[in-house]
């Protein structure tokens, strides 16, 4: 499939109020997975799903 999603930006700011300069930060919420066809997982064996 072929489908687009948007995925939002975080905007990170320091609560520390005592430093002298503004700091922000964009992160994408990203994590790692990993997938296997139907074909390549058959006769496969996992010790932790």
């Amino acid at each position: 499939r072929n489908e687009k999603k948007k995925i939002p930006r975080i905007k990170l700011s320091p609560s520390d109020a005592n430093i002298s300069f503004t700091l922000n930060r964009l992160q994408l919420p990203l994590r790692l997975a990993y997938s296997l066809t139907i074909n390549k997982a058959e006769g496969r064996t996992f010790e932790k799903v």
